[in-house]
Order: C-alpha cells, then structure tokens, then sequence
C-alpha cells in the first residue's frame, strides 16, 4: 500500500509501502533526497542523491544502539563525575583531567544520542533543521576535540611523573583548571568557524541522520579546514599520546629488567 500524495507533501516517510509478505520497500529508482524539505537541503550534500534510502530496519537498528550507548555513558561517565565531586580526597590534578574527559563524553552522547534515536522512528531524513545539523556538528567537534585534548594531558601527567619523577613540573590543581580552559577554550574556537559559515562546515552523512564535518565540499574552504583538523586535532595529538605511553613502557619495562637491588 503506498502512502498518499498528501502524506508524501507533509514529509512523512514518503512511498514506503509494505509487500505481499510484508517486507519493507521503496519504489523503484526512489534516492535518499527524494522529497527533503528545501531548507534541509542545505545541509545535504548532492553526494547523497545518487542512493537509494537505506531500509527502515538499518536507521532503526543504529538509532537503538544510539539509546543503548548513551545508557552506557550516562551511567558510566555520571558515576565518574559523581564519585569525583563526592569524595574530597579524589579531587586530585590527575583526576581534574579524567573527569574532563567522562563530563566531554557525557555531553556528547547526551546531545548525539537521544535526538538520532527519535529522529530514526519518526522521519528517513535528518528531522531537526538546517541550523539543528550545524549545533549537533558543532557540539560533536567540541566534545570530540576535548576528549582527545584531555587524554593528551592525562598521557602527559603520567609521563611527567612515572618518567621525569622529581625533575618534572608539578601541576597543581590551579595549572590543571588553567590547562582545561584553554583544551575548551581551544575547541570551541576552532569549531565555531563552521558553525558561523566562516571556514569549513557541518553537513548531515551517512544515512542523513547525523551531521558532522562537510568533508565532501569541493571547495578549497571545507577542504582546508577538514585537513586542518586532521594535523592539528588527530595527527599531532595521536603522536604526542603515542610518545608519552611509549616513553612510560620503555622506562617501566627497564626497571622491571633491571631492579634496584635492596642497600
């Protein structure tokens, strides 16, 4: 049975109609842009015109593992966060780092999650709006780049002390607030161009559920932007982790050839 001219107009889930034995289709040479609204459009790109729309079962599937992860982050990451603001002793340097890193987490999913999760039961295509698909690729850079930021500073404090010992800088609990400004300082600077249309830009991918980076654009703008955050937000942050444990394992295994012997 397929869906009326009406419905189709009103943006429902448009030409979807079930076969004699009830499996879930879409008419021949339907795309997956077929009949998004105009202001959609802007945050999709042409790329995507060339597919035909995923079956209903794979966003419902993904957006039920969209719910049960957020579940998991919630409970995870809150009791982190809780446990750190309950107990006074735990309220270390090292540990302002770690829960950095559980609270970036938590917004993230808590921001990511719940809207894909409806949005995949109730429309084919991203349901929240042009400026929506910007927020949600806007919060996603944020996190993402203050997750991957925390645990460069956290590799960093257990080089400081497990391999420079009593020759390394000690960070204090005033450095370590100082160092979290300047990682959410940091990122939400460098996603704010995208947001704004200055440099770069968040578009929806994939199955049109979720917005992130334009890393489809032609445009030497996106393109520079998305390079830029390859170096400055993945390569040398992975490099800088990569050489911290590297350096803690090299000293700890060391030691573990070599003890001290007892005076």
């Amino acid at each position: 049975m397929l869906f009326s001219g009406a419905e189709a107009a009103s943006g429902s889930i448009s030409g979807l109609y079930l076969d004699d034995k009830y499996y879930l289709h879409y008419p021949a040479g339907m795309k997956m842009t077929d009949g998004i609204p105009e202001e959609v459009m802007e945050v999709v790109d042409p790329h995507w015109s060339q597919f035909a729309p995923a079956n209903p079962l794979i966003p419902h599937f993904f957006g039920l593992m969209f719910f049960f992860l957020w579940i998991i982050s919630f409970l995870g990451n809150g009791c982190v966060i809780y446990i750190f603001l309950k107990v006074k002793s735990l309220r270390t340097p090292t540990n302002m780092f770690v829960v950095n890193l559980a609270l970036s987490d938590l917004v993230m999913m808590t921001t990511m999650g719940p809207p894909v999760t409806i949005n995949v039961f109730m429309q084919r295509y991203w349901a929240w709006g042009a400026f929506g698909c910007k927020l949600y690729g806007f919060i996603g850079a944020v996190c993402g780049c203050v997750a991957i930021l925390s645990m460069v500073v956290i590799g960093y404090d257990r080089y400081n002390v497990i391999v420079k010992g009593f020759n390394g800088v000690k960070i204090t609990s005033g450095k370590a607030m100082g160092i979290l400004l300047a990682i959410w300082g940091y990122c939400i600077g460098i996603a704010l161009p995208p947001l704004l249309d200055i440099w770069g830009g968040y578009t929806t991918e994939g199955m049109l559920y979720t917005c992130s980076y334009d890393y489809l654009s032609e445009s030497w703008n996106a393109k520079s932007y998305v390079l830029f955050g390859f170096f400055f937000n993945y390569c040398i942050p992975m490099t800088m982790i990569f050489f911290f444990y590297s350096s803690i394992v090299k000293v700890r295994g060391t030691a573990s050839l070599f003890p001290k012997k007892p005076p």
